[in-house]
């Protein structure tokens, strides 16, 4: 179901409450009959539903993340309901994000760099995109006739795929042209999805046989690579023409052939030819025209019809039915069965025919059926009823014949074609090549072939056995064949080429750094190198294609973004306190020319945030600047209690469970995960002067005091996220993250100042959620001292902590002695660094020699978070 909705919102998409088996709605009764039906179509496939109200919206236009989602239903893509997003501008919690990304990874929707645009509505040339790659169809040359006018109206890069999407017939032209930028309504999709992308089974008839495409009642299909050499095979045109075909096609695509009827007729002395390589096991072949040779692949079953009176069959055939009542079967074909089911029949056999089993209607005779039986009755192997009764052969004009030799013509040429095959198959992975095993299989085919050729007094049908299992061999070797897809690789270098040539390096909002436009491009020569390998397998093909993937996604998130929010908030802030300043010199006014110095500042702020590509340094500049006039301004004449942060991060602890991760909060002296102190992170001041803060243990609260003058305000505290809970006792305030915070949880403190009942001042201190082990990223030996360096801020246990250092003159874990600290090291940490410096007196009782090892253990030593650092360093000493 598809509704137009606001990002990030769910809708009836996503949860219909209309059935998909619903095919009455009650506003499609003006949209044209032919449509109705396709909307009705598309619903009981389940591709596509109405909204709750019973209506179906057909005017509608179409989103791209209406259009993700019916592609993915169409094509029954795998929607992965966990995936994360990798557009800016699609939440990874939305619920079309799965199906977004099903899209993506089938190369059938990209981005930009403005996102993927979930609610920009959909064109007809974006459309005719899309079709083209659902249906393989990139690379195509044929189909119908098509003017190239329609295509010059398109966008530069969409003009080959419009042409591409009317010469295989996916759309088709509007009244007046293709018109390409029309947005794409409900009803006409409905009409697409049910003619593009269903499994469909059917007979029709072959119209034209262009290049790469079979246009069969008018409607250009793809064809399957199995099916290829025989319905496209150049030497195949003429007998294909008019032909009906019995087959199952999706997406375009024919992929599943079960009849092939031969209508078309040639003349004596120029028969159509039809080269049956490819035939897939079990289909039938029907003849209904005059003079056809048919030649190459095994056919299961042929059927000859009233037209065919003179066939030429060169290729080995498990079942022929003969209905026609004149027929002159000719060639080195070798049948397993004739069924002749016409007893008027009159049927002259070639001298190179062979027959393992030949049925004849009840009640008549060899001599009734075949006009020839002096000739060829040592070419049949059996004869028997249509009951199943034994026929007797006439007897032989001559009584002591030589004995019958088999003819092993048919079995030859299959093992000559089998060899020359595999002689000349490669193998391999790449386009062209055969998997070994493939190869191996041919050739015990044509070692079993030859086997059967030697042995002495094979009978007739053992030979045509030989040689009908070795045609299928072949052709299941033939079919084997390595085809190598570059559709994915192509809309991806396609994708990635856009991207970069859209990019403008630079800083300013919109820009990519010039590095990250130099890897993208290095990407995309890398991917064309690995296209444009004629030996490339198709893993390397996928691997290519996933890697160019993830440079694209990662240089869309390299893109500059400019947040004039902090500013715009600041200028807000220098207004109001313009707007309420009074010029003067009494209690609480100010002098004018504060008032001008903060004008002037307010002035130039502006023209920062309204200047044309500016950059965030820029931004941020004059973001200091004005709240530097602010203060100053303040200051000036201000009775008013004013609150500022430290500037110190406040952690929590995310990934610990029940109250392990708590904090407490009070004015003691304390600095440990578990207990912190406010005065490290707020200042309270009065004009220039600090105040003190204290804790009112009766309120339950903080408060400002300031000497000879007590209170004089209050602090009240609050979180931002209902994943923070905040817990005020008698000596300061429990501060608790609940077990389903994590490090993505966005919280902060407020802080509230008033004097009196009136909100003074107000600050946010964001908080760090903060769950991963902090880890040593160097350890080194310089000037006496070993430097330890973490990834991240350190500190101690407020239980303290323990480290140990121990030295090995050998360097082996043997012989460890351990340092006393103080008296022989000292140990110092400073922001991410523990710095151990060794006294003279350790220098002059462990000296080391080329071997030697320090180790440094140590326990107790966490991040600002409470997460434990792990120590066990070994370091090399060779010499002080």
């Amino acid at each position: 179901m598809i509704a137009t909705t606001t990002f990030g919102a769910r809708n009836v998409l996503a949860a219909p409450s209309v059935s998909s088996e619903q095919t009455s709605f009650k506003d499609i009764g003006p949209v044209p009959a032919d449509r109705q039906a396709a909307i009705n179509q598309a619903v009981s496939l389940g591709l596509i539903s109405g909204y709750p109200n019973g209506e179906f919206k057909p005017d509608e236009s179409l989103t791209r993340t209406q259009l993700a989602v019916l592609l993915a239903k169409a094509l029954k893509l795998s929607v992965d309901t966990n995936a994360g997003s990798t557009f800016k501008d699609v939440a990874s919690d939305s619920w079309s994000v799965g199906y977004i990304e099903a899209v993506r990874k089938a190369g059938l929707m990209n981005g930009s760099n403005a996102g993927f645009e979930p609610n920009r509505k959909i064109t007809r040339q974006e459309l005719a995109s899309v079709f083209v790659r659902a249906v393989n169809g990139q690379n195509t040359t044929g189909g119908l006739e098509t003017d190239p006018a329609l295509a010059a109206e398109a966008s530069g890069w969409a003009s080959a795929s419009v042409q591409t999407a009317l010469r295989l017939g996916l759309m088709t032209p509007q009244t007046n042209g293709f018109e390409p930028r029309q947005e794409v309504a409900r009803a006409d999709i409905a009409q697409f999805l049910v003619d593009i992308f269903p499994e469909k089974e059917q007979t029709a008839t072959v119209t034209k046989v262009d290049g790469d495409v079979i246009t069969i009642n008018g409607t250009p299909l793809l064809v399957s690579d199995a099916l290829k050499r025989l319905l496209l095979g150049d030497g195949n045109i003429e007998a294909l023409q008019g032909a009906v075909l019995r087959f199952k096609s999706a997406v375009r695509s024919l992929n599943d052939l079960s009849e092939l009827e031969i209508v078309a007729a040639g003349k004596a002395g120029s028969s159509v030819k039809l080269d049956t390589t490819g035939m897939p096991a079990g289909a039938t072949l029907k003849i209904s025209g005059d003079y056809v040779a048919i030649s190459g692949g095994s056919v299961t079953n042929l059927t000859l019809q009233n037209q065919a009176a003179n066939v030429s069959v060169d290729a080995i055939v498990d079942h022929l039915k003969l209905t026609g009542q004149t027929v002159t079967l000719s060639g080195k074909g070798s049948y397993g069965e004739i069924e002749v089911t016409n007893s008027k029949a009159k049927l002259t056999l070639g001298s190179d025919v062979r027959i393992t089993r030949l049925v004849l209607p009840d009640g008549v005779a060899l001599t009734d059926i075949v006009t020839n039986p002096g000739q060829v009755q040592a070419q049949i192997g059996s004869i028997v009823s249509a009951s199943g009764v034994p026929v007797s052969k006439p007897s032989a004009s001559v009584s002591n014949s030589a004995p019958i030799v088999a003819d092993t013509r048919t079995l030859d040429a299959a093992i000559e074609e089998a060899s020359s095959l595999a002689d000349a198959a490669v193998a391999g992975g790449a386009e062209g090549q055969y998997q070994q095993s493939a190869i191996d299989a041919l050739n015990v085919a044509i070692a079993t072939a030859k086997e059967t050729k030697a042995s002495a007094g094979a009978a007739q049908a053992e030979i045509d056995g030989a040689a009908a299992s070795l045609r299928t061999a072949i052709h299941t070797f033939k079919v084997a064949v390595v085809h190598v897809g570059t559709a994915r690789l192509d809309a991806a270098i396609e994708e990635a080429s856009g991207v970069a040539h859209a990019a403008v390096a630079g800083g300013a909002e919109g820009q990519y750094p010039q590095s990250a436009i130099d890897v993208l491009n290095d990407a995309i020569e890398t991917a064309a190198v690995v296209k444009g390998d004629a030996e490339a397998t198709q893993a390397e093909i996928n691997g290519a294609t996933a890697t160019l993937q993830e440079a694209i996604d990662a240089f869309k998130k390299t893109a500059v973004h400019i947040d004039l929010t902090q500013l715009a908030a600041a200028i807000a802030d220098a207004w109001d306190l313009v707007d309420a300043a009074v010029a003067g010199t009494e209690e609480g006014q100010y002098p004018q020319s504060a008032i001008d110095a903060l004008n002037d500042a307010i002035q130039a702020a502006e023209e920062v945030k309204a200047k044309a590509g500016v950059i965030q340094s820029e931004i941020d500049s004059a973001k200091a600047a004005l709240q530097d006039a602010i203060t100053a301004f303040e200051d000036v004449s201000s009775p008013s209690l004013k609150a500022s942060l430290e500037g110190r991060p406040f952690y929590l602890n995310s990934g610990r469970t029940g109250t392990t991760g708590d904090t407490f909060l009070s004015t003691d002296s304390y600095e440990q995960y578990n207990k912190r102190s406010i005065k490290n992170y707020l200042q309270i001041k009065r004009g220039a002067v600090s105040e003190t803060i204290e804790y009112d243990t009766v309120n339950k609260q903080f408060t400002v005091t300031e000497s000879g003058s007590g209170v004089v305000g209050t602090i009240t505290v609050e979180s931002t996220s209902p994943l923070v809970e905040l817990t005020p006792d008698s000596s300061g305030i429990t501060i608790h993250p609940l077990d389903a915070a994590t490090e993505s949880t966005e919280a902060a403190l407020v802080f509230h100042v008033k004097q009196g009942n009136e909100e003074v001042s107000q600050v946010t201190l964001p908080i760090v959620m903060d769950e991963t082990v902090p880890t040593l990223s160097s350890s080194v030996y310089g000037n006496d001292q070993f430097t330890l360096t973490a990834n991240e801020l350190l500190t101690t246990s407020i239980m303290g902590y323990s480290l140990q250092v121990q030295f090995s003159q050998s360097g082996n874990a043997v012989d460890f002695e351990p340092l006393t600290v103080d008296t022989q090291y000292s140990v110092e940490f400073v922001d991410k660094r523990i710095i151990i410096t060794l006294r003279d007196g350790a220098k002059a009782l462990f000296v080391p020699q080329s071997s030697s090892k320090f180790r440094i253990v140590a326990t107790g030593i966490t991040d600002h978070a409470g997460n434990a650092l792990s120590v066990d360093s070994t370091i090399d000493v060779p010499q002080y």
